[in-house]
């Protein structure tokens, strides 16, 4: 198996993907190298382009121009997924302290994403000490201002960080995304606009506990919002089912989370009949939907832990 995922490697827009990812499309393509190429190209194809991977676009036009990002006006959709008809925090900047303490322990994460946690760049994310908010209404989810936007499956999200800040303030955001090239642009981004609270770290999001332990590092700076956008059908055309394990894990280790599906395909010449009941049915059962809506042709769900 280990040459056969050197020989998808090759490539070099699949050359930093995680092994894991690599050995679970060639299982799926029964050993067959050009199979696994296509389906990677499939899943990740949309993020490994030269206009994102060495073009000159910035943050704005690479958002306009992005396949999976064109279609949302970021501004528009944070303050509905933060403010009153969503998650309902007060929106003003968080006064936060970047001291760190002593008694998070980090040891037990993995390796790749420990060094990160342990950057002197993520003391915001990786402890926090909040003042007491005043609320000056009651929210409907009865949580305080978001501590960290936790994005899985991030993709090309990370370049609307400073939409993500003017809707909710100085929030801390980690993302995580399986090509390292993508990865690596994103966090030069956050490096050269100062963002110091954001980075992203590359991870399969098919490894449910390494996710698991990521999110209750992250409980000190709690409440943890989830983004999962269009990552349910991803996950769900690798392994069927895997979506609702995933859902129900990622549940325990956070207060609040935000899924999307696409209502038609990347090209948007299909539309997508299926509503999709089955998710629907599951997402009803185990959690409390707070709000859903439609932006262009995306479904957005702002879901609360029924705990």
């Amino acid at each position: 198996m280990k040459d056969l995922i050197s020989e998808v490697k090759k490539k070099r827009e699949f050359s930093e993907l995680p092994d894991s990812v690599v050995e679970r499309v060639l299982e799926k393509s029964e050993g067959d190298v050009k199979g696994a190429r296509a389906l990677l190209r499939k899943y990740f194809g949309v993020f490994l382009t030269n206009k994102i991977l060495k073009g000159n676009l910035n943050a704005d036009e690479i958002l306009e121009k992005h396949i999976s990002s064109q279609r949302r006006d970021y501004r528009e959709l944070y303050g509905r997924i933060f403010g009153d008809g969503g998650f309902g925090f007060k929106n003003c900047p968080l006064q936060v302290s970047h001291s760190v303490r002593k008694t998070q322990s980090r040891d037990s994460l993995p390796r790749s994403w420990r060094s990160v946690i342990r950057s002197k760049s993520l003391a915001p994310i990786c402890a926090l000490s909040f003042p007491k908010a005043v609320k000056t209404k009651t929210s409907k989810t009865d949580l305080k201002d978001v501590g960290v936007v936790v994005d899985l499956g991030c993709g090309v999200n990370g370049f609307s960080y400073k939409y993500l800040k003017d809707a909710v303030g100085n929030v801390n955001y980690v993302g995580v995304e399986a090509a390292g090239q993508l990865v690596k642009r994103v966090n030069n981004y956050f490096r050269d606009r100062g963002f110091e609270g954001a980075h992203v770290m590359q991870g399969d999001l098919f490894d449910i506990e390494k996710v698991k332990e990521l999110l209750n590092k992250l409980e000190s700076v709690k409440p943890r919002i989830v983004f999962l956008f269009q990552v349910v059908d991803a996950l769900e055309s690798c392994e069927k089912d895997f979506s609702k394990k995933f859902l129900l894990a990622v549940r325990e280790e956070c207060e609040g989370v935000v899924l999307s599906y696409s209502l038609k395909s990347l090209s948007g010449k299909e539309v997508f009949q299926g509503r999709r009941k089955w998710l629907m049915d599951f997402l009803e059962e185990n959690f409390h939907v707070l709000e859903s809506f439609e932006v262009s042709s995306e479904k957005f769900l702002i879901l609360k832990n029924k705990k």
